[in-house]
């Protein structure tokens, strides 16, 4: 990844840098201008090449970092230190992009990431799916309440219809014990 980069900022150099210097009016290169002319493109250049060369400069310094901390990785004993290390080259990682972008931009003269956004977003089947077939299935949730709280009060029913008898027999055992003793009760009277 990182030595795509670095080929697409030689590319990018590459073709910048003879188009900044050749004359737009004439059609010329920046050779065949005055003097004076030549001066002002190149002043007005200079402040672009130094930043894009402070930038490589740092995406160099950056690169040997890295390499250094992929060594440390290796050699690191404990899991903390592993840890530590993989945290430190992720974060070097994406300054390192961040960088890259920044050369982009100063050396196109245009915000790439404004391009790419687009392109560069996942497609999460998943949450597709759940926008797709949401409101389908709550639509269905709708249609089916009524039918599915009758088939519970069915249930519910029928459960009760279970017990009823269970229910009634300690009535009937009551009902005939107190008879009993009614009648045992006249006889003694």
């Amino acid at each position: 990844m990182i030595k795509s980069k670095s080929v697409l900022m030689i590319m990018t150099l590459s073709v910048c840098l003879p188009i900044l210097s050749y004359d737009r009016a004439g059609g010329q290169a920046t050779g065949t201008e005055s003097s004076s002319d030549a001066k002002k493109s190149s002043s007005a250049d200079l402040p672009t090449l130094n930043a894009l060369q402070t930038i490589i400069q740092s995406m160099d310094d950056r690169r040997g970092q890295l390499k250094d901390l992929n060594a440390d990785l290796k050699a690191a004993e404990t899991e903390e230190q592993k840890i530590r290390i993989v945290f430190a080259i992720n974060r070097l990682t994406e300054s390192l992009d961040a960088i890259g972008k920044d050369f982009e931009r100063i050396s196109t003269g245009v915000d790439v990431d404004t391009f790419g956004e687009e392109a560069e977003k996942d497609f999460d089947w998943q949450k597709e799916v759940q926008e797709l077939l949401g409101p389908v299935l709550q639509e269905l949730k709708n249609m089916t309440a009524r039918p599915r709280q009758l088939e519970r009060l069915r249930s519910e029913v029928a459960h009760y219809e279970n017990e009823a008898p269970l229910s009634q027999r300690p009535l009937r055992t009551s009902k005939n014990l107190s008879i009993r003793l009614m009648t045992r009760d006249s006889k003694n009277n």
